[in-house]
Parts: structure tokens; sequence; C-alpha cells
């Protein structure tokens, strides 16, 4: 006979302990296969997500606030779609309901074409909702909504003279349609994975209704190559780019309709055409001289050397007006940007260096671009510049040389003081003049020499590949594989251990069988080779069985998911999914750790030990008790954990949350450290002490000391088990707790507000919030605003990796000042608040790319980003350029996760047209009821879409995905633990083998079987039962904050219902156990007596 025969017959004939092997082996291949494909599954969902998102859209060219002609996107390709997409608000008819954040995209037929189900176009006058929408509203086909948008301006509501702003419109419609997701109802270009709120309209009505008549932002392009930018701009015109040639006297000229030129694009422009002049006009609010006043006059700054700094020339007309000469001073009077649209009028004193007449001179009507509000007015009275306007100031003269001359200048000042009275983040130029030689040029020639020294970037577009960008999101988004397997850790050992007992169960009742085929002659090595190869074949075929209940498993998981562990994974629809990779990865994991476990655990199984003993049924390689401890040390030992642990849940802890949360955490793995070494000094006593045995329990507890190391290794496992699935809770976040303080994760902010549309006035002044119709004072509140970019979803809210996250622009100082949050690392800590980092000067490397200091929540650096302190963030600003935001501080878990936070200097430098506020914190006085407070902002707030929340609500949104991990974990760890106790009914059995002649002397003296399984029972039960209450004690140290803060959070119920089954579980298992091995004959053991 062979040892393939052998081991082949020796499987036979111990199928049944082989067939507890097996499913130990298969339960392992199947958490570790079905983990994986749960990773495989979330990426499959993504991508499916992302598919539906984008339909047939392959590359887009983005504008955001910078429009360009809707024909464009056909001269790019003929089967590209041109959108028009805004942001607004939709509320039902009665206003009882009402949803922010509303994606509102104007499309046409070519849009519907690019979806893999294509839906019917709509018609002029129709509306369609998706169905996420729709389900927040509650409505259907049929039905009306008010959708309020604001028309874009010229240029960026927080600029001078950018006309007036919070006049949304109000469009009132009926819903024609509700769009699903496979009709691109899922339509957005970033990626999320949680469908937007989307409102369609068809593209002339959405361009009529935003004042964008044949316009778009958006083209969205099904295929094809992507067009470079040489290919982009030169499929544009001068119109896309937003400039407008003027043709006449004295030279050619090139304005913008945004009024002021970019600095990046004027340099271009002068860079293509070298001598060309750039003019500044800009509005006066009064010109004076002595008791005389001119109001509101223009004033334009051009390049001319003959004129002094200081010194102005005046028209004719001024200086009549005003009564003066050459050399005579005079002041005027103008607003400065300050802060969003705070505007502070300053005065300068200028002398009259010439006067020229205003027909004929130097004065030019092309001067002066248009003016939103002002250009088109009928008369001054219906000025509407976006700046406080005096109308009782207008004089009938004024009148008539607003009918005779428009915007004429009255004064022109040397270009250098024009630009450092009036120069902005918008630009210092409202036109360029340019050389002669170019002055007979059209549109299409200046179009065509200036494309040659421009990028997109200049212009504000953006070239993105979308499909691209999708995958990218997908490939390097959390990886839930990992995160499962790491969940499952309690499961994959419990079900290696249950292998491992079994076939170690195995080879002790063959224990005869190895003394003869050692007296036989048989080698003690063949004989090992032999169990391996019994354990191969059985690890084979479990770990390929595993790999088919692993379906199961993942099943099991994406429903959870899907249902109680919503949270992990909000807004994705799961897909079954598993690759070919994760399979052979599991399988072959699965292999190498079954064979591992069983060649450690068999390694001694025929070291050192005498055939004869064997045969005999002798104990021969057993392991012995375990060595005495020390005393003295361990009651030292045992006393410091105690008082350590004690101390730790007594000391009021401050700092951050995970300090917080450590400091209890290591409070109960103390105690737990104690609690082990009293019991084994508990044991140690009772193993010393001599008292008579007068019940079956005394006898239990006896022989539950016959063996102190493996008693104590009993109730150690099981207590450190139940420690972990219990105090793994104390790391359940709660925003609620401590939200009052300025350490905590609110920031001691009472409310979080967010707006659809941007507010650009100062709420904290009397003047901002008059504009709303809010109590001028005192205010309720005191905010803190940010600018924001809307970039990608940083936070753990959205599964897929952001690559351009959203930036947040503040006032350090308005932080700082509060002290608000708490670090979790700082990379400047000489800093006293860890904010006013943010406001030192960029660094640009020798690449000429500038870095700023960016603040973000650890969370999402970690999890979202996958950066640390001081990494660097690659993004890109408005103008197409590259600039790093380095990581100078990690904040603990609070309200700006998903975001990171720089200086509002610094963003408007790389964002200028970004204008308003779109996010507060607001802090709440103390004297006012904040609920009825935030209710009458949120009312008049409206028509912005302004929304305001408690901060520890939104804290716990993001707080809500971390203690659904920690449920997860505590659930497949107490079914580990559980899987576990079945390896204690192993234990039982193999004691009960070991004990068999004495189990069979106290049955012929009269013990009965029932009662010998109860005495059994007793002995594993106790140090089982011991072990649970310990753990469990140990863990309730751990989670004594959250229970004692009521919050809800921690789930009671399912500690209990996980802790019960274990500690009856062992119960059940040790009974089985029992049962089956003494329905043998024992008198049949008495012979090896």
């Amino acid at each position: 006979m062979t040892l393939w025969d052998l081991a082949l017959r020796s499987l036979r004939h111990y199928r049944w302990l082989n067939l507890g092997v097996l499913v130990g082996v298969a339960l392992t291949s199947a958490i570790i296969s079905g983990s994986l494909a749960v990773g495989d599954s979330v990426r499959a969902s993504l991508a499916a997500n992302a598919a539906t998102r984008l339909g047939k859209v392959a590359w887009a060219i983005t504008g955001g606030d910078r429009f360009f002609t809707a024909p464009l996107a056909a001269k790019l390709d003929p089967d590209a779609a041109a959108l028009l997409q805004t942001t607004g608000t939709v509320s039902t008819p009665d206003g009882s309901v009402r949803v922010n954040g509303v994606q509102v995209v104007g499309v046409d037929e070519s849009f519907w074409k690019l979806s893999e189900v294509p839906p019917a176009p709509l018609l002029s006058g129709e509306l369609a909702i998706n169905q996420p929408l729709a389900r927040r509203l509650g409505l259907g086909p049929g039905e009306r909504i008010v959708l309020s948008v604001e028309p874009p301006g010229a240029i960026s509501r927080d600029a001078p003279l950018s006309g007036s702003s919070n006049q949304p419109e109000k469009l009132r419609r009926k819903i024609s349609r509700v769009i699903l997701a496979p009709g691109l109802g899922n339509f957005r270009l970033n990626a999320e994975q949680v469908p937007p709120l989307t409102v369609f309209m068809p593209l002339p009505d959405l361009q009529t209704a935003l004042a964008k008549n044949g316009e778009a932002n958006v083209i969205l392009s099904p295929g094809g190559s992507i067009p470079s930018s040489e290919a982009l701009l030169a499929a544009a015109t001068l119109a896309d780019a937003q400039l407008r040639l003027i043709q006449g006297a004295p030279r050619t000229q090139l304005q913008t309709t945004r009024v002021f030129l970019p600095e990046s694009l004027a340099e271009r422009i002068h860079r293509t055409f070298p001598g060309a002049d750039g003019s500044l006009t800009y509005l006066v609010n009064a010109v004076r001289a002595g008791d005389r006043l001119t109001p509101y006059s223009m004033a334009a700054a051009i390049p001319d050397d003959t004129l002094p700094e200081g010194q102005a020339i005046c028209s004719d007309w001024l200086a009549e007006d005003l009564g003066i000469k050459v050399g005579d001073p005079f002041t005027i009077d103008f607003f400065r940007m300050s802060g969003g649209r705070q505007l502070v009028e300053e005065t300068r004193t200028l002398t009259v260096a010439r006067i020229a007449p205003l027909i004929g001179g130097p004065f030019h009507a092309s001067l002066s671009p248009d003016f939103p509000g002002i250009s088109d007015a009928e008369d001054n009275a219906d000025w509407d510049p976006g700046m406080p306007f005096h109308k009782e100031r207008i004089r009938p003269k004024d009148e008539a040389y607003w009918d005779a001359h428009r915007t004429l200048p009255k004064l022109i000042l040397p270009l250098t003081t024009g630009q450092k009275l009036w120069g902005n983040r918008f630009g210092s130029l409202t036109s360029i003049t340019l050389p002669p030689d170019a002055a007979g040029l059209d549109e299409a020639a200046v179009w065509g020499r200036l494309r040659r020294n421009l990028t997109p970037g200049d212009l504000g577009w953006q070239i993105r590949d979308l499909r691209a960008e999708a995958r990218g999101a997908v490939a390097r988004s959390y990886d839930f594989g990992g995160l499962f397997a790491g969940m499952s850790f309690f499961l994959i050992i419990a079900a290696l251990i249950l292998a491992m007992l079994v076939f170690v169960f195995g080879i002790e009742q063959r224990r005869g069988q190895i003394g003869l085929l050692l007296a036989v002659g048989l080698g003690a090595g063949r004989i090992r080779r032999l169990f391996l190869f019994e354990a191969t074949v059985l690890a084979l075929a479990g770990a390929t069985l595993g790999l088919w209940i692993g379906f199961l498993y993942t099943q099991a998981a994406l429903w959870g998911l899907g249902g109680a562990w919503r949270d992990a994974a909000a807004g994705v629809q799961f897909i079954h999914s598993v690759t070919p990779g994760s399979l052979a990865i599991a399988w072959t994991s699965t292999l190498l750790l079954s064979l591992g476990t069983v060649f450690w655990a068999t390694r001694n199984a025929t070291h050192g030990v005498k055939p004869n003993e064997l045969i005999s049924g002798a104990e021969g390689w057993l392991p012995s008790a375990l060595a005495p401890w020390p005393k003295r040390p361990t009651v030292w030992l045992t006393v410091g954990s105690a008082l350590g642990g004690l101390l730790l849940l007594l000391v009021p802890q401050n700092g951050t949350v995970m300090a917080r949360q450590g400091a209890f955490f290591g409070a109960g793995f103390l105690l737990l450290l104690a609690g082990i070494l009293g019991m084994h000094l508990l044991l140690q006593s009772w193993e010393r002490r001599a008292e008579p045995l007068r019940s079956l329990g005394a006898l239990a507890r006896s022989n539950s000391l016959r063996r102190h190391g493996r008693s104590l290794s009993v109730i150690a496992l099981t207590a450190s088990g139940v420690f972990m699935i219990t105090a793994i809770n104390s790391l359940r976040l709660n925003g609620e707790q401590q939200a009052g303080k300025r350490a905590s994760g609110t920031g001691g902010f009472a409310f979080v507000a967010q707006s659809s549309l941007p507010v650009y006035e100062n709420l904290n002044s009397a003047a901002g919030r008059s504009v709303f119709g809010l109590p001028e004072n005192p205010s309720p509140f005191d905010l803190v605003q940010f600018r924001v970019n809307q970039g990608e979803d940083a936070s753990c809210l959205n599964l897929n990796r952001a690559s351009q996250p959203r930036l947040l622009g503040v006032d350090p100082a308005a932080l700082a000042d509060r002290g608000a949050f708490a670090f979790a690392a700082r990379a400047f800590p000489k800093d006293p608040t860890g904010w006013t980092c943010l406001s030192q000067p960029p660094v640009t490397d020798s690449a000429g790319i500038p870095e700023i200091q960016g603040i973000l929540d650890a969370a999402t650096a970690q999890y979202a980003l996958g950066i640390g302190l001081g990494s660097r963030l690659d993004l890109t600003a408005a103008n197409g350029k590259p600039f790093r935001v380095r990581v100078a501080g990690l904040l603990d878990n609070s309200v700006l996760q998903g975001s990171v936070v720089i200086d509002e200097r610094q963003f408007t430098n790389l964002f200028p047209d970004a204008g308003g506020y779109r996010f507060f914190l607001l802090d709440a006085r103390p004297e006012v009821d904040a609920s009825a407070a935030a209710a009458l902002w949120t009312r008049q707030l409206e028509d912005r879409g302004f929304e305001l929340q408690p901060t520890w609500k939104r804290l716990n949104e993001f707080n809500g995905v971390q203690n659904t991990y920690l449920g997860i974990f505590s659930t497949l760890g107490g079914l580990g633990l559980l899987l576990g106790t079945a390896g204690l009914g192993i234990v039982t059995g193999r004691n009960i083998l070991e004990r068999r002649g004495q189990l069979a002397l106290l049955n012929a003296v009269g013990f009965s079987k029932a009662r010998l399984a109860r005495l059994v029972v007793w002995e594993h039960w106790f140090l089982h039962g011991a072990g649970v209450l310990l753990g469990l004690a140990a863990g309730l140290a751990a989670i004594l904050p959250t229970l004692m803060a009521r919050s809800g959070s921690l789930p009671v119920t399912l500690l209990l219902c996980l802790n019960a089954l274990i500690l009856f579980g062992g119960l059940g298992f040790c009974w089985i156990a029992a049962r089956l091995m003494l329905r043998e004959n024992l008198n049949e053991s008495l012979r090896h007596e």
C-alpha cells in the first residue's frame, strides 16, 4: 500500500471528522472571497453608476460661469450637445416643500441622443425632473413647481459696476415628465455616487430665462478624439471668448462683455499685439471743487507720457461745471472693493493738467465698456450699477449729458493712477487699443492671431475626459474588499481555528494508528507528510467549495449595505460582481493559511513520543500545564492595571475626539488585563485549596483546574474577543457630545448653512441683513462666511476618489479668533490656533507653480484623498493653471469634512469670478431663540436657497459612516466569536477523549452518562461564561461615555444579542459535544487504565 492509498483510505474512514475540517476551510475561503467580491461589487456598482450618469458622453468642454456660443459644439463634433447649466431652487406652489441645490440644465435634442435610452425631446414650455427630485418633492407629471434661478451677470456680482443682485428669476411650470436614470436622468459631470436633483428645460427656454440667448457653458460629445487646445481655439471665435472688436476712430479696440479684462487675457493680447495700449474706465461717485459737485461721471485711465502722476485731463464740460482751470486741485469720490460686495468710499485729490474739448479731444465713447445696469438705462434715474446710488443728486444738466453722450468719460487720468485706485481681482483694464498695424483687421483675423497665444484656461474653459475621470475615480475608490476582509477578521480566525481543532482532534483519535505506524518502521517525517497530504486534499476541496459559498456571503453583505448598513454607501445601487483575480487571491490565501495552520498545530505530533505510549492510549505528546507564574509580580500587575483603568475612567478627558476615545478604550483594555490576571490568581488559589467535593459543581470546578494554562487560555481568548466587539463601539462618534465647545467637531457653532445661489452681501452687517428684510440690530447670529469652488465631494459620503475636491475660502482670523475646531495634527505647532498659517504668502517653485497652505479634515485626507500632513494636492485654478495646496493642518472630525479650506485672499486670486458666499458657520447669541431665528433666516433668504442645519446633525451625517463600519465589525466579529464557540465544543470533545478512563471510572461507580455530560459542560461553560462576562465588563467600561450620553448611537440591542448568542452558543456546543462523545461504551476505556 502506498502513502497515497493510505491517505485516501484515512480520508474515507475519518470522513465525519474530515467534514469538520472541510467546513472550516470552506468558511475561510467563503469569507475571504466574499469580502473581496464585496470590493469588486462596489467598484462595479460605481462603474455602472458612472455609465448611467454619463450615458454615451465621452468628453466635455466646461466653462463654468464663462459662456460661449452654442454653435461651437457642432463645430467641434456634429454629434456634440451644447448645454446651459446652472443651480437653482425648486419648491411647490404653496411653498410647503422646498429643495435647494438643484441642478438646472437647458438641453436640446442632441443631448437626449447621448442617452442609452433616449426619451422624447422636450418641447418649448415643457419641463422635466429626474426621479430623485420627484421623490423629494412628492410630485409627478402634470403637477406644478416653482423654479428659482439667478440670471448670471456679465461679470461676478462681487465686481464693482456688476449691476444689482438678489433678483432670481422665478419660473412656474408644469412637470411634463419624470426622467429615469437610463435616460440620463442622473446626468452629472462630477464623480459622485449620490444621484443629483435635476431639472431639465429646453435650451432656448433656459437661455431666455437667464438672458443668455444663443449661449451655453457645457459641451458634451459621445466620442471620437478629444479636441486639443489648438483645435478648440481654432473652432472658436471672438464671441466665444466673450470679446468684441470695436472699429472706428481713433483706433480699433478690444473689449470684453465681462467689463474687466482678466490679467492673464490682457497679457496674452499685449503679447499678440505689441504696442497695444490698455485703458481702464470707472464710475466715480462725485467730482468736487470747492462747494461744487458733479455727480456720477465716467473717468478713464489711459497711458499718456505727458500726464504726470496725480494730474488729470478735464473735459471742458466738467471744467465749466466745477469752475476749475489748469493747475486747480479737485477731488474725486469713488468706491473701492473690500470683502464681498463691501465697497469703501474713498477720496483722492488730483490737479488739472489741462482742459480738453469733450468732442474732438481725447475723450472717446469707445473707452467705456458696457456697464451692467448703466449702459442700457434710458436715463440717469434708471441706473442700477450695483453700488449705492443717490438719485437725488442727478440734475437736469446731468440728464441732458446722458441723453447726448451716454457713458462718454469726463475725466482722464494716467493709467498707473487709475489702476492703483480702481484695479481689482477681476482685472485692471476695461479695453485694449490695438496698434495701428492691426487697425484694418476684422474679427476673424484678430482672433486668428490672438488664439495662437491663448490657452483654453485663459478663457476659463476646461477640456475634460469624463470617461477617464470616471475610471480613475472608481479605480481609486475606497477599498471595500480590504475593509470587509479586515472586519471579517474574527470570522476568518474562527474558521481557521475550527479547522485546526477538528484536524488535531482527529489526530488525537488516531494516536494508536500513529504508534502502530512508528512501530512498523514508518518514519516520523513520512507520517507528518501523510497528515499534510490529507490536509492538502481537504484544503483544496474546502478552498474551492468556499468560492461558491462566498457568493452567498457577498449577497448578504450587499444586502446589508443596501439596508441596515446603507449609511456606509449611500446612493449606490449595488450589483454583484467578482473578478477572477479576487477568486485566485481568495483560493490561494485560503490554501496557504489552512496548510500553515494545520502544519503549525501538528508539528509535534510525532516528536519525542514512544510508539508503545501511543498504542496504549497514553497522553504522550499532549502539552503539559502552564508553568506557574510568580505570584507577587502578578498581584502588583493586576492591581496596577485595575487602578490605571479606573483612573482613565474617572479623570475628565480633554483633547481630540480620538484622544478621548483612546483613553476610554485604554481603560477598558487595562481592566480586561486586570480581570484576566485576577482569574489567573483565582485559579491558582483554587488549585492550591484542598476542599471536599460535595457537589457536581465542585467537581466540575476542580476538573477545570486540571490544566490551568488551558483554562486560562479559554477565558482570555473569549474575554478578548467579547471585549473587542464591545469596546470597538467606544470609537462611535456622536456630534451632540460637547457640541457647544470650540474644540469639538462643531467648532462651537450652532448652525451650518449652505445656499444654492451665492449671498453677495455681508450678513454680519446691518446693511447686508437689511437687503433680505432681516432685523438689522441686534443680529441673532454671528457668521463665518466661506467662498466656495464647487469641486467634488471629498467626504466619506462619496466612495469615489475626488481629484478636484471642493475648496472653501475663509478669513483665517474669523476662525482663529474663536479657536474653532480641534486639530489632529499641525505642520506649524507654533501657530497658536492652527489657522493663521493659511495667511502665509504663496511659494512658487522652479516651474512657476504656486503653493499655498490648506487645512482639511483628517478623515477627508486619509480616506477620501489618501494624503497626510505635509502632503501636496495638485489642483487647477480658474484660468487653467496648476497650483498646489500643502496640507498644513488636519482637523479632528469636523463639519468641514469633504472640503479643503484655504485663505480667502488666495481663493479670490485663484478663482476671481467665484462671487459671494455659499457656506456659513453661525454662532447663535445666547439670549436669542436660535430655532426661531433660524426659521426666520431660512424664510427670508429662501430666494438664495439658504438652508440652515444644526451643526451636530450635520456632523452626525458624517459620523454615521464610521459608526456603520463599527456596527459591521461588531456584527461580523460577533459571528466570528459565535463560530469560535463551535471550537469550544471541539475542545470539550478533546478533553473527553483525553479523560476517557476517568469518565469510565466515574460511570462504573454510579455516575450516569447524563450526569457526566453535565459535569463536562459545567467545566467548560464555567470558563467560557467567565470569559464572556469579563470581556463584556471591560467593554462596557470602554463604551461608558457613549452609554452615559444616551445618544442612541450605541447598538445596545445588537451587543446584547451577540453576547447572549456567544454565551449560550458555548453552552449548546459544549452539550452537543459531550453527548456525542459519551455515546460510546466507556467501559472499553478502563482496559487502558
